[in-house]
């Protein structure tokens, strides 16, 4: 069974993650989702399926299902408000929306990994 967020925002018929899917989930306009993803705003809405905006859409998704997996009952609600939000101990006060803004969407998928192995972070 996929993550309650894999199914909001995937398209089946084309093996695919869709922009305005993760822009609605995330409350964001198309420009700003396109900042977040690092890629043109033009990119995301002509080309949607280009391998540039899927990685960065695809980072995105990957910590918000991670986010979930690890919260009670895996709410995809309580995951987005978290990436949003919530600063994480060790970056200075940004939030995991920050660090993808920046570039640094490794850094969160470590430090969720790091919650998921029991590591007080």
């Amino acid at each position: 069974m996929l993550s309650p967020i894999l199914e909001f925002v995937g398209n089946p018929n084309e093996s695919r993650v869709e922009p305005r899917r993760v822009a609605d989930l995330l409350g964001l306009p198309l420009e700003n989702l396109a900042t977040l993803a690092q890629t043109h705003r033009n990119t995301l809405s002509r080309t949607p399926g280009s391998p540039q905006v899927q990685a960065g859409l695809g980072d995105i998704v990957k910590i918000l299902v991670a986010a979930s997996q690890l919260m009670e009952g895996g709410s995809p609600g309580r995951a987005v408000l978290w990436f949003k939000n919530q600063p994480l101990s060790g970056f200075g006060g940004k939030t995991a929306m920050d660090l993808v803004r920046e570039g640094k969407a490794n850094a969160v998928m470590e430090h969720l990994q790091m919650l998921a192995d029991g590591v007080y972070a």
